[in-house]
């Protein structure tokens, strides 16, 4: 599905998704920097997961080959689950914050929720976490370009540790990629789990209403804004600045 000059949905499953992918999938996004390609997130990784996510890439035109980076918001399964599957699928370089890249190698289930969440229903029985050597390490600001797009990585705790949202910057764009610290309507994402913190989320908001002008808001699940991003991030940082948490998603 083609949201912008830059962007295409290219996956997103049964919770909040866009029914582009089975199972438990995150909204996983494809970036067009003309002449290179780059994914943010990789969904669940379930059963036929990432073989839909490579038909819907190959679908627009793309060769799975093309998808030399694979960027990763934050280290719930339903999001980093896909990354060793579709990393070998295109041969793509994998990027992510130190917790989460420490996460994949060990293919930790503890420290990612994955098994108190598989325990709550939420993904399969069967479900494991595959895992992935390899994994760059995103700083605070470091940017990874993607042909004529440049992506920085924003440290955006809250929903997660070690959460990244990117601010992706084309010539005529600036989208936000929030993952799961903000979505449509300034609502948020608290969970019983450990690492959903209400005060680093309300900070987290705090630095993204500072970034000025935002066109495109492509969270992690839901609905995307495609113009005028900026009123729903001031939105969840108005709930903020009065001592509110947000509502929720």
């Amino acid at each position: 599905m083609k949201l912008t000059d830059t962007t295409y949905l290219v996956g997103g499953g049964t919770w909040g998704g866009m029914g582009l992918t089975p199972g438990p999938d995150c909204n996983v996004y494809l970036i067009d920097g003309g002449g290179a390609l780059a994914l943010i997130d990789t969904g669940s990784g379930v059963a036929g997961s990432p073989e839909a996510i490579a038909r819907w890439i190959t679908g627009h035109g793309f060769a799975l080959s093309d998808v030399g980076t694979i960027l990763l918001t934050h280290m719930h399964g339903d999001h980093v689950g896909g990354a060793a599957a579709l990393a070998a699928m295109t041969g793509a370089e994998v990027f992510a914050s130190p917790l989460t890249a420490g996460v994949l190698a060990a293919a930790d289930e503890e420290v990612s929720s994955i098994r108190i969440a598989r325990d709550a229903g939420i993904y399969p029985a069967d479900f494991r976490l595959a895992p992935l050597a390899g994994v760059k390490l995103l700083d605070d600001g470091a940017s990874v370009t993607v042909g004529a797009v440049t992506l920085t990585a924003i440290p955006t705790p809250g929903h997660s540790e070690g959460h990244l949202s990117f601010l992706a910057t084309a010539p005529k764009r600036r989208d936000l990629f929030a993952g799961d610290i903000v979505f449509w309507r300034g609502r948020v994402l608290m969970q019983a789990i450990p690492g959903c913190d209400v005060m680093a989320t309300a900070r987290s908001i705090e630095r993204l209403a500072g970034l000025g002008p935002i066109d495109g808001l492509f969270p992690g699940h839901g609905a995307v804004t495609l113009s005028g991003a900026t009123r729903h991030i001031n939105s969840a940082a108005e709930h903020v600045r009065a001592l509110r948490v947000p509502p929720a998603l």
